[in-house]
């Protein structure tokens, strides 16, 4: 089984469904279900619903590129509490 990340690729391989994966889902009993949305749009220009998949009946197309590290900023200033206002 592929593991998934949010931005790759995926298609079902029993419906044949394909699109982005927007979500990764561990439930407790161990089971991994991936959601899968669309990139065309619905007659109103809306964004199609997304489906979820078994991770395991689904096969990975094209894997995102792997995003920097962003540095998280280190330490900074607390900023000032108003106690209330007069």
């Amino acid at each position: 089984m592929a593991e998934f990340k949010p931005g790759d690729r995926a298609r079902d391989k029993i419906s044949g469904f394909e699109g982005v994966v927007t979500g990764v889902h561990k439930w407790i009993n161990g089971c991994t279900t991936i959601s899968v949305q669309k990139e065309t749009l619905d007659k109103d220009g809306l964004p199609l619903k997304s489906q979820s998949f078994d991770a395991p009946q689904c096969e990975l197309v094209e894997a995102s590129a792997p995003v920097p590290e962003k540095p998280s900023g280190g330490p900074h200033d607390q900023p000032e509490r108003v106690l209330s206002p007069k």
